[in-house]
């Protein structure tokens, strides 16, 4: 499953995951910023979403144009087409899309870049 292999990586940079508490169950690639989890990506059975809601409100992606850049990042992966309309929404793509290595490696390198952009 594409979504675990992501989970693995960011795990072995030391990095954690959280598990959702809905009914629909999920989990989220986190860095913590002053105790409180921040994440670039949600992964549900079905979909991966992109919390542009939440991180709207979160230093630093409170910064439009460091939103914008994630976006345009995730939508360098072939078949993604989030539109600038959905900034401060929670889009997402279906996860069958990452068996495509090219989306996997996108949505990886994102992660990443969203990982150095959070103050330690």
């Amino acid at each position: 499953m594409p979504s675990r292999r992501i989970l693995d990586h960011w795990r072995k940079q030391g990095r954690e995951v959280q598990d959702g508490t809905s009914a629909g169950a999920s989990c989220a690639p986190i860095v913590k910023v002053r105790g409180k989890p921040l994440y670039a990506v949600r992964f549900y059975s079905t979909t991966v979403e992109f919390p542009f809601g939440l991180l709207k409100n979160r230093p630093p992606f409170d910064d439009l144009a460091l939103r914008e850049e994630l976006r345009e990042q995730v939508n360098s992966a072939p078949g993604v087409a989030i539109p600038i309309a959905k900034l401060e929404l929670y889009p997402s793509i279906k996860s069958t899309q990452l068996i495509n290595v090219a989306v996997f490696d996108v949505i990886v390198a994102a992660l990443d870049w969203f990982a150095a952009r959070v103050p330690g």
